[in-house]
């Protein structure tokens, strides 16, 4: 069985390659999905679990029902889209960083758009997926941006 160290390391891994493997849920990076497309999400978190090394802690609509399973769930990364209803992804963002600064946020959205990208970096956003997704392609932005988390925690952990 190919151990994987939890959470940085799974780009690459396909899921066969981690069957048998035991790996509990404390070993998994542990996601929260946001969207208001039902298929895009249910979709997005089997096609993520399907990785191996990936629990998706939570699933929501919209941001409003997001905020909730990320007040009682711990996580380590949130997937969220822009345009959804009550809350557009930016703001659910600046609320997710208000509760959880340590979560990273990574907007998967249909939409590029440069003055949004701006916006949405400057309100703490780290990372853009647009759709369609590419999941190889995903999971690499996923593990860049974990990996840049871990450095960071760690760096700042020395000081």
């Amino acid at each position: 069985c190919r151990r994987l160290s939890r959470p940085f390391d799974f780009s690459g891994h396909r899921a066969d390659e981690l069957q048998g493997c035991r790996m509990t849920d404390n070993e998994k990076i542990r996601v929260l999905l946001v969207d208001d497309h039902t298929l895009f999400r249910k979709g997005l978190a089997e096609l993520l679990e399907q990785r191996g090394a990936i629990r998706v802690a939570g699933i929501a609509g919209n941001g409003d029902e997001a905020l909730q399973v990320l007040k009682s769930n711990e996580l380590d990364v949130v997937i969220t889209d822009l345009n959804m209803p009550h809350m557009l992804g930016d703001r659910f963002a600046q609320e997710v960083i208000k509760i959880r600064p340590d979560v990273p946020i990574v907007l998967c959205t249909g939409f590029s758009d440069a003055a949004n990208e701006e916006k949405a970096r400057a309100v703490g956003i780290r990372e853009f997926a647009f759709k369609p997704l590419a999941l190889s392609d995903f999971a690499k932005t996923l593990r860049k941006m974990l990996d840049e988390a871990k450095t960071l925690t760690t760096a700042s952990a020395d000081q």
